[in-house]
């Protein structure tokens, strides 16, 4: 039977006030008599689950959790969207919790058994509740992400990505590979990188990095994606910068966000040819109207979702979980371009 809110500040030793803020986010709580509360919440969820694990058919709670910058590119959200929703059964249902987050009432909400658990976009968590939170709460992240202690959990399929564009610009015979750099939280960003610069000096290929120094704006990423212009700029600066004897004949743009806006620089620029261009995480609406084609990267999207959901419905259900609450290594496929 459910408690009511004089039973739970019975138990936990408080006024039933005390118990409505915590169950409301709102309102000053001392930390101790918030625990108290909280204790004696979690114990009864407890016996709740356990009573809905025996019933067949209960509908199960799935989240997404947006974390800031995943809107980066709000067009491979949008399609890992449209992925979980076509995946899920009829069991389940589905939540969208964007950045920033009330972390209170996402515990309030598992620990009522409205929640069942969580798949994870962004980078990292900078809310140390919201971090000790998921702790209690089954999760999955869908891309690479750093911990509390700043350690590192990458999928390996970015680094291999960097080494697909490296190969296929070199096996174009191109003499001097380039790639678009930027300062980014987006470990799976820098793995591209790295995998690119490291193949091509393995090739015995010295790569140019093309440092695009993007400002800091007070809305953050929101405004940079609605500055076009700005990101077009920003691109052109980093290109006007390479010397004539060492511009690149190749590449690798490892954000396909970016890709059209390079475009439109060597477009406007009829003193530079366009280079030979591979981009990465194949979004045909960014490449869409680019001509010559540029070959791209295929992440495959749709295939990390469903290992992803699969794991998380495994530890919803009790399974033993992996240890790097991560989502799988997914092998990225070629696209090729229109070569001219």
């Amino acid at each position: 039977m459910k408690l009511t809110m004089r039973e739970i500040a019975a138990q936990a030793e408080v006024s039933p006030a005390t118990v409505s803020r915590v169950l409301n986010g709102n309102g000053e709580v001392s930390p101790d008599k918030r625990e108290r509360v909280m204790r004696v919440l979690a114990s009864e969820n407890q016996k709740k689950r356990w009573v809905n694990q025996r019933k067949k058919h209960r509908t199960k709670h799935i989240g997404l959790l947006l974390l800031s910058g995943s809107r980066l590119d709000i067009r491979a959200v949008g399609t890992k969207i449209i992925n979980i929703t076509e995946q899920l059964s009829n069991d389940y249902d589905f939540k969208i919790y964007p950045s920033p987050v009330n972390a209170r009432l996402l515990e309030m909400q598992f620990l009522r058994g409205e929640l069942d658990g969580l798949l994870i976009s962004g980078h990292q968590i900078k809310d140390m509740f919201l971090a000790i939170l998921l702790e209690k709460i089954p999760h999955v992240w869908m891309n690479s992400h750093y911990l509390n202690d700043n350690q590192v959990v990458a999928l390996m399929g970015n680094e291999f990505a960097g080494k697909i564009a490296a190969n296929y610009l070199l096996q174009h015979h191109c003499q001097n590979p380039a790639v678009l750099v930027w300062e980014s939280d987006n470990i799976g960003l820098k793995d591209r990188i790295s995998g690119f610069i490291v193949n091509c000096f393995l090739q015995k290929k010295q790569a140019t990095e093309i440092q695009v120094t993007i400002p800091q704006l007070p809305g953050g990423v929101d405004s940079i994606l609605k500055n076009g212009s700005l990101i077009e700029d920003c691109i052109r600066n980093a290109v006007n910068r390479i010397p004539e004897h060492n511009f690149p004949d190749g590449i690798f743009s490892p954000e396909e966000i970016f890709t059209p806006y390079l475009y439109r620089v060597f477009a406007k620029d009829r003193q530079k040819k366009l280079p030979l261009v591979i981009s990465c995480n194949h979004t045909p609406g960014y490449l869409a109207g680019l001509y010559p084609r540029p070959a791209s990267i295929d992440l495959h999207p749709e295939t990390l979702v469903k290992l992803a959901l699969d794991e998380l419905i495994n530890r919803i259900e009790g399974g033993s979980p992996r240890p790097d609450n991560i989502a799988t290594v997914v092998q990225p496929e070629l696209i090729p371009g229109e070569i001219i």
